[in-house]
């Protein structure tokens, strides 16, 4: 399954918006997902 984002992913080492975003990305990659 590919997962598509429309804007990049930030991988900042604060909290914020973006933050459970990379969570869930990083997430998705260890299931085995392909992240574009």
């Amino acid at each position: 399954m590919k997962i598509y984002f429309n804007q990049k992913v930030m991988y900042r080492p604060w909290g914020g918006g973006v933050h459970f975003l990379t969570n869930y990305v990083e997430f998705l990659k260890e299931e085995g997902h392909d992240i574009v």
